[in-house]
């Protein structure tokens, strides 16, 4: 995100800095400013969209790990027989239950068991 704030800044003041010099047209300088506007609205759009998924997930995974039980796809997922894998953001079937050998769930298919 502060990359493209900094690249946003960086259009504004090349636009005014032409701008003192008469080097373009209010037409291209008005294109230029309604264009770094819109990349500044989708860059919100994203970073807004981004930072729900991450507090979503960490939520679960604070749960997960305060010994409360999610439900992924319907089944109950707890400390007991599963361990949260941050690198893959998956819940990983520990040991402890040989009939659950092999089970993977992402952590976006799983809910909060209320």
């Amino acid at each position: 995100m502060q990359i493209l704030l900094g690249i946003l800044v960086v259009i504004i003041l090349i636009t005014l800095f032409a701008a003192q010099f008469e080097k373009i047209s209010h037409q291209k300088k008005m294109h230029i400013l309604k264009l770094a506007a819109f990349i500044f609205a989708i860059a919100w759009l994203y970073q807004s969209m981004t930072t729900s998924q991450a507090q979503n997930k960490r939520a679960k995974v604070n749960a997960f790990e305060q010994g409360k039980t999610l439900l992924c796809q319907n089944d109950p997922i707890n400390q007991a027989f599963f361990y949260y894998e941050g690198g893959t953001e998956s819940f990983v079937t520990n040991d402890k239950n040989s009939s659950l050998n092999g089970i993977i769930y992402p952590i976006t298919d799983c809910e909060i068991k209320k």
